[in-house]
């Protein structure tokens, strides 16, 4: 009887230990929890909170006495529950890919974070786990259950990130807008400088076909000089030419009149000329 007394007491001992070893493990490890800059949380499969870390309240403003309990759905802007549904209906399945979603801060303004979770799958007696589960959550005030049904995820704070691409986004729609007014810009300057170039041709063109008019005329006027010339000179001298010959075909006249025999030598001369018909015409 006392040795069995001694192996219940040892028994005893043993079970305190453990329980003490599990208490601080478990402490260190909320400790380290508490400590992180990401929200840490875990849920029901209703999406009713059952554990949050500090993360929460310091992104978020919401007290953690406050938050648990509630569906971790009024915290999210109503045009993104339709994602946390979403994520919530995956059963047994990590999210392929982080979810985005908009929260709303305690003083109203938006907080984007990213979801990362997964839910365990539907085994028989889970949903009667869950409500355990759940119990126990609110038992422990915000103690990160072991409940395998639970749900369990992180939201990271994506506010600057989302932020800076929006501000990426109207910077690049404004350089395209730029760029846009600066090409339209470029464009008109060229077909102005065009139509200018244009005109600068015509222009050309008229000016050396008006140089090359101005030279002919310079050459018509040179040659008209270069006949007038000689034509004013013989137009003065025609008159005078006419005299002379009138006086000389008198004289001839008269040499037939008073010597109508002359020198054969003249007479061949005379034939020569025909001056009988120079006198007909005269």
């Amino acid at each position: 009887m006392l040795e069995l007394d001694t192996k219940n007491e040892l028994n005893t001992q043993i079970q305190y230990r453990l329980i003490e070893k599990l208490t601080a493990s478990e402490r260190r490890y909320r400790e380290r929890v508490e400590e992180l800059r990401e929200i840490v949380f875990e849920c029901d499969r209703t999406g009713n909170l059952t554990f949050v870390n500090q993360a929460w309240d310091n992104t978020l403003s919401h007290s953690v006495e406050n938050t648990l309990g509630r569906g971790i759905e009024t915290f999210i802007a109503p045009q993104d529950r339709e994602k946390w549904q979403f994520a919530l209906s995956q059963k047994g399945e990590a999210l392929a890919q982080p979810i985005e979603l908009r929260f709303m801060h305690q003083q109203g303004h938006i907080v984007w974070l990213e979801l990362a979770m997964q839910v365990p799958k539907n085994e028989q007696g889970s949903e009667q786990g869950s409500e355990q589960g759940s119990e126990q959550g609110s038992e422990q005030s915000g103690e990160l259950s072991a409940n395998s049904h639970s749900i369990a995820g992180s939201l990271v704070d994506i506010t600057e990130r989302k932020r800076a691409a929006e501000l990426m986004a109207q910077t690049n729609i404004e350089l395209e807008r730029r760029v846009a007014e600066r090409t339209n810009d470029l464009t008109n300057a060229n077909t102005t400088l065009t139509a200018t170039l244009e005109k600068l041709q015509r222009t050309q063109g008229q000016l050396i076909q008006t140089e090359k008019m101005s030279g002919l005329g310079q050459l018509v006027a040179g040659v008209a000089h270069e006949i007038n010339n000689p034509v004013n000179f013989v137009h003065g001298n025609i008159k005078p030419a006419s005299e002379y010959a009138k006086d000389v075909l008198e004289l001839i006249e008269l040499y037939q009149t008073y010597y109508p025999t002359p020198k054969p030598e003249i007479q061949d001369a005379l034939d020569n000329i025909d001056i009988e018909s120079v006198f007909t015409n005269s």
